[in-house]
């Protein structure tokens, strides 16, 4: 074999073996690509989940921070009871065939992420009610902080202590989200939507 042969057979044989570790260096390349994919996914996630849980945390300590007098919390638990009244019986109305499965308004809440017809039937009463998942959150949260040291006032008992429990809210309410999440619940009651036993009322968000 001449030199020049022996060269172009080395040179092929080097060429080769670049090629080959190119192709290896672009697996490499690609798995890691798809790794880091995967590593930002998951990182994006738990950060929307641990900022979810900030935000959460951060309501909870606001929802403490204001100071209300008895009076003001049997107003303001006495609407949140019948407006969270409201929005199971209107979900349950249009799942008859499911009823029987959502006794109470956590029932609903519990298995709305899992069945896909609770949830769109969920979206469509808070539609119609006008309110945002959000509401339900920050109501439910009032509702739990108040639950055992609230009264519950009918209609005609609450027209004792004030005519205007809108400007009531606006006035005494100082967290904003608490503040347009409970007029969000006077309307829904005070425009007549509420059909169910009052009596009831304490018992909708049992787990």
């Amino acid at each position: 074999m001449t030199k020049e042969a022996i060269s172009l057979h080395s040179l092929k044989q080097t060429l080769n073996r670049v090629e080959n570790r190119l192709q290896t260096l672009e697996t490499q390349f690609k798995d890691l690509n798809s790794t880091i994919d995967k590593l930002a996914q998951k990182l994006e996630f738990q950060g929307k989940t641990l900022e979810k849980q900030v935000d959460q945390h951060e309501m909870w300590i606001s929802l403490l921070e204001d100071r209300f007098t008895s009076m003001e919390i049997n107003l303001f638990y006495s609407y949140v009871s019948e407006m969270l009244c409201c929005l199971h019986s209107s979900v349950r109305v249009k799942l008859p065939d499911l009823a029987g499965g959502l006794p109470t308004l956590a029932s609903i809440m519990r298995r709305k992420d899992k069945n896909k017809r609770i949830r769109l039937v969920w979206e469509a009463v808070l539609e119609m009610l006008g309110l945002q998942e959000g509401d339900i959150l920050t109501l439910c949260t009032f509702f739990i902080i108040h639950c055992s040291e609230a009264q519950y006032y009918p209609a005609n008992q609450r027209q004792m202590y004030t005519s205007d429990i809108s400007t009531m809210i606006t006035k005494v309410v100082k967290n904003q989200i608490l503040q347009e999440s409970l007029l969000c619940a006077v309307q829904v009651v005070e425009n007549g939507r509420v059909q169910r036993d009052p009596k009831k009322v304490v018992t909708l968000v049992q787990k």
